[in-house]
């Protein structure tokens, strides 16, 4: 039996960049029709390739002021685009949860929900988790530490960043279940001056603020039927999750980085503040 090749999105998408540069004749339905499995991740990637091409004359033509300015729009533009392809994805996934009891678990972002459902550090069912960078790293832990993430066809791609392990889909998919009415954000003031460890709850974008994430009554619907499949497929996977959202979903900053940059050093070469934290 023959194997079956590994498919490259990245060369694919670069391929298809090189023959529109070139001038050459190609649709993105073309490119489509070859790798039809691949269809929902191909297809905002080549969008948006396609995109910046067309637009390429048009840059060379602008001043630097105009460019920058232009090149700020143009991305916004991308990132809507692909914005709103994921929402109507999430949507149509939360239809179907919410009109049956049990659904099975086949989206990434559905880690998330589970993440929030699941009782945490105070034994609270749909206990809210506080800071991106808890949530990123939490979703880490359990490509890790579990083989869950093999229950989906595409989880998360980690890479070395500056806090470590991470995905910029994270971002977008909180943003998309935000929007979809999922989840919600609640700002939390911080009692005394916050520590330095505790200045990139939010990543870098931190403002003596960070957020609570949390279900909302349809987002805890949605879970409740992820739950109940994962449940009835392997009891251990709820107690697993629980296991990594109240060890490391509720720890101090400080430990779960160092946690992570002493057992995942091969994350940490892009890191900002790898000496700080293991000092």
């Amino acid at each position: 039996m023959k194997r079956s090749k590994k498919i490259d999105i990245n060369q694919i998408v670069e391929d298809f960049t090189d023959k529109l540069i070139k001038g050459e004749k190609i649709t993105i339905d073309e490119v489509l029709k070859k790798y039809p499995q691949e269809r929902s991740k191909l297809r905002p990637l080549l969008e948006a390739s396609e995109m910046l091409v067309k637009a390429g004359d048009e840059i060379t033509a602008k001043t630097d002021k105009e460019l920058a300015k232009f090149d700020n729009e143009l991305w916004q533009k991308l990132e809507k685009n692909i914005l709103t392809k994921n929402l109507k994805e999430v949507e149509k996934c939360k239809r179907v949860a919410l009109q049956r009891d049990m659904v099975e678990l086949k989206k990434r972002f559905e880690y998330i929900l589970l993440l929030l459902y699941v009782k945490g550090y105070h034994c609270r069912i749909g206990e809210g988790i506080r800071g991106i960078t808890r949530f990123i790293k939490s979703l880490f832990l359990i490509s890790k530490m579990t083989d869950y993430a093999k229950l989906i066809k595409l989880y998360y791609e980690f890479v070395p960043y500056k806090l470590g392990p991470f995905d910029p889909a994270i971002y977008q998919d909180l943003k998309v279940l935000e929007i979809a009415g999922i989840i919600k954000r609640h700002p939390y003031k911080y009692k005394r001056p916050p520590s330095e460890a505790e200045k990139i709850d939010e990543g870098f974008g931190f403002n003596d603020e960070s957020t609570i994430f949390t279900l909302t009554e349809e987002g805890m619907k949605y879970a409740q039927a992820l739950a109940r499949w994962c449940d009835k497929k392997d009891r251990k996977i709820l107690e697993d999750f629980r296991r990594i959202k109240t060890t490391y979903g509720s720890a101090p900053l400080k430990k779960l980085l160092k946690y992570i940059y002493e057992n995942y050093p091969e994350y940490t070469k892009e890191s900002e503040v790898l000496e700080e934290i293991l000092k």
